[in-house]
């Protein structure tokens, strides 16, 4: 299959999509020197003799350069695997615009750019040739929304596929998963992705280097210094584009400038969860804002439209578009926190009632229900461990009060006005309609 794109064959020794180190077929896929150097890594030389065994941080090297590609074939084939066998209701599936082999190809370009880092940055520290490729694994385990969403962008001001935003896509993936490794730091969370979160897998690495003494403390550290290395890593990227001084500086004002938002959010955030006392609800929907809708929605969009150099009217309205579907897809996020099953969204019943978050639905239950009702829901927010029928309780007041019909109706303007701007956006009518399912997935989705 041509353009970067794999087809739909996993791996067969990764077929069940298990991450870690790469597989032994990576010298099948390869031919010529690439075959050589893969049957050298094993200790054969080409002659049939068996060759010198190399260091150990040589070795390591070595096998990440041999194996790059195949390491993104996999994580590609897992993408596709995923996308294509969704059994989800038509109106709650990923719409169109999330296309699985576009993904694919983002995660491959993933892998590329961090191993040619990883090659230019490998004498500064014997970390480089673990760090940059689990960062770049663990990136490549998500769904690609951010990278995707920049391409759409682009082709909403009439520019398809190009490796400058293939780089741009993958540098905005590789961002956001660096700050999943501080998020996971801050929420204390274990499990990422359907793996173990980094400081997780690090403070394994560090004990399978025969140093178990404060493991945990150091896997934290390295976690946080690859997490850094990945920010450092998206501007370089970004400096290195083929787009004109102008183009590239204010994709590189947009970038910092949403970073540090949406940075400040996730203080607010953090601020605002301890402690049952319910948040402003202005502090609230800033939140919102600034974490979801526009890092989410408004950045990546931005950035298609910014290298595709599109007018400014097409990017005001896209803006307004983005910031409308992000607020939506979080009042979405806030329903399934509290309504969702462990199954659809892959986190225990009642996350958002032990983790006290600070949503709208907490801030509606805490300040119009009557008096004894909030005093039994201020000793369940927060509280360690919860029973089932205290999340039914909960669930219960939700309806019972009305507040889910509020946010409901909430959550029904939000989508009005993004289907309003996209039907009059200067499109084709099949992006129109791409940016309808966006619509309509963030209304249904169940995950």
């Amino acid at each position: 299959m041509g353009n970067g794109l794999v087809a739909l064959v996993p791996c067969k020794h990764q077929a069940a999509g298990a991450g870690g180190p790469p597989c032994e077929c990576a010298s099948e896929n390869l031919s010529g020197s690439g075959r050589e150097a893969a049957m050298t890594h094993r200790g054969y030389s080409t002659s049939g003799r068996r060759g010198r065994r190399p260091s150990l941080v040589a070795e390591s090297r070595r096998s990440r350069r041999v194996q790059t590609t195949h390491n993104g074939d996999c994580a590609a084939r897992r993408l596709l695997l995923y996308w294509c066998m969704s059994t989800t209701p038509s109106a709650a599936r990923m719409p169109a615009v999330f296309d699985p082999r576009r993904a694919a190809a983002i995660a491959r370009r993933i892998h590329v750019l961090t191993t040619a880092a990883a090659r230019r940055w490998d004498r500064a520290s014997a970390w480089s040739a673990d760090a940059l490729p689990r960062l770049a694994d663990f990136a490549s385990r998500g769904k690609l929304v951010r990278g995707q969403l920049v391409l759409l962008g682009a082709e909403l001001a009439g520019v398809r596929q190009s490796r400058t935003l293939f780089d741009c896509a993958a540098a905005l993936e590789l961002f956001h998963s660096s700050i999943l490794i501080h998020d996971d730091l801050i929420d204390n969370d274990a499990v990422r992705r359907g793996t173990a979160a980094m400081h997780i897998q690090l403070a394994d690495a560090v004990r399978a280097r025969g140093e178990r003494m404060h493991a945990a403390a150091r896997g934290t550290a390295l976690a946080m210094c690859t997490a850094d290395c990945g920010f450092f890593l998206t501007f370089n990227i970004l400096a290195q584009l083929a787009l004109p001084e102008a183009t590239r500086r204010e994709l590189l004002t947009l970038w910092s400038k949403e970073f540090a938002l949406v940075t400040l959010a996730e203080m607010d955030d953090v601020h605002l969860s301890p402690g049952a006392t319910p948040a402003p609800r202005e502090a609230i929907w800033r939140v919102y804002q600034y974490k979801t809708a526009r890092y989410t929605f408004c950045l990546p969009l931005m950035t298609g439209l910014i290298v595709a150099r599109a007018p400014a009217a097409l990017r005001r309205s896209v803006l307004s578009f983005g910031e409308n579907l992000g607020l939506l897809f979080q009042l979405k996020d806030d329903e399934l926190g509290l309504f969702g099953t462990t199954k659809e969204t892959g986190k225990p019943v009642g996350t958002d009632i032990i983790q006290c978050k600070k949503t709208l639905y907490h801030h509606y239950l805490l300040t119009c229900t009557p008096p004894e009702v909030q005093k039994r829901l201020r000793t369940l927010f927060g509280a360690p461990h919860l029973r089932a029928q205290d999340v039914a309780y909960v669930q219960r007041i939700v309806r019972e009060s009305g507040i889910d019909e509020t946010l409901h109706t909430a959550a029904a303007d939000l989508a009005a006005r993004a289907r309003r701007i996209a039907t009059r956006l200067p499109v084709p009518p099949a992006l129109q309609a791409q940016l309808l399912q966006l619509v309509n997935y963030s209304t249904a989705r169940t995950s």
